[in-house]
């Protein structure tokens, strides 16, 4: 999830970048093609595999076993409620700067507005967002190692074989458990945390095809 929400900064940072020199290209009286939207729509794709993919695999694995699906929908029901959210701040960007400054960023007449500073606004909110994110995450970690001191400090017989083997238990930062054996082979259940190829791959596909059809 982290690398998700990282290369959401850069994405709208392309964006950015591409609006102003669009706008130069056009107060200029020139053009500029489409085409040069793909980048930021390339990383964006490459921001929700990995973020969306996570972020499932993580409500799953942590919520208890009588409430997985209702806290794996939870997150489809956050991202309807994002894009409420998002007209929400379009309409309140716009009234502000156009109480100011005429005609705002965000008129009708695009090329007499600044796209460009909207896109710069969530870049700054992308990277707080991100940095938020981090430093939860290094919590988490932190009290997962803990928890982990504990349980084994408590129940130092936990994660032997029943036949007394060679193999041990080692207790993952996301509270997963992954046992190692004797060839130093690690056998992962169905949903651990290396993440599987094809939905990896399913989602890409889908969002790059989104990317294209916004374009």
């Amino acid at each position: 999830m982290g690398v998700g929400r990282l290369l959401a900064v850069p994405a709208m940072g392309a964006a950015a970048l591409v609006e102003t020199w669009r706008l130069r290209r056009v107060r200029a009286g020139g053009n500029l093609s489409i085409g040069w939207q793909l980048p930021q729509f390339v990383i964006l794709a490459c921001s929700d595999v990995f973020c969306g993919i996570a972020q499932l695999e993580f409500f799953y694995a942590e919520a208890p076993a009588s409430m997985r699906s209702l806290c794996s929908a939870f997150q489809f029901l956050a991202m309807s409620l994002a894009y409420y959210v998002n007209t929400l701040v379009v309409s309140v960007v716009a009234a502000a700067t156009t109480a100011y400054v005429r005609p705002g960023w965000l008129p009708a007449e695009l090329n007499d507005g600044h796209l460009d500073y909207y896109f710069w606004m969530w870049t700054g909110i992308r990277a707080v967002n991100y940095a938020v994110r981090r430093v939860h995450g290094v919590r988490q970690a932190l009290h997962a190692q803990g928890r982990t001191e504990s349980d084994q400090q408590s129940n130092p017989t936990r994660g032997r074989r029943a036949g007394g083997g060679a193999g041990r238990w080692r207790w993952r930062a996301h509270r997963r458990w992954a046992r190692t054996g004797r060839g130093g082979e690690r056998e992962y259940d169905r949903l651990g945390s290396v993440v599987r190829l094809r939905p990896c791959l399913v989602v890409m596909v889908k969002k790059f095809g989104e990317s294209f059809l916004h374009l």
